[in-house]
């Protein structure tokens, strides 16, 4: 038994799909520096680290404030 190709995607139909994705690809490398930065997870993730730890500490306060008021 042979491939058989969907119904509209004949030895053709691929090819010109080939080609116009590669023709969208190359388009990709056409657009001018735009002067933003490449995102840096590193800096990111310590980030949501401290804020998570400051979260944490404000919990704490807040807590401990509530604690106090209930007595």
């Amino acid at each position: 038994m042979g491939f058989c190709l969907a119904e509209g995607y004949g030895t053709s139909a691929l090819n010109s799909r080939r080609k116009n994705m590669e023709t969208y690809q190359s388009k990709l490398h056409d657009y001018k520096e735009t002067g933003i930065k490449p995102f840096d997870w590193g800096s990111y993730n310590e980030s949501q680290t401290k804020e998570k730890f400051l979260f944490f500490h404000l919990l704490k306060e807040l807590l401990e404030t509530v604690d106090k008021t209930s007595d």
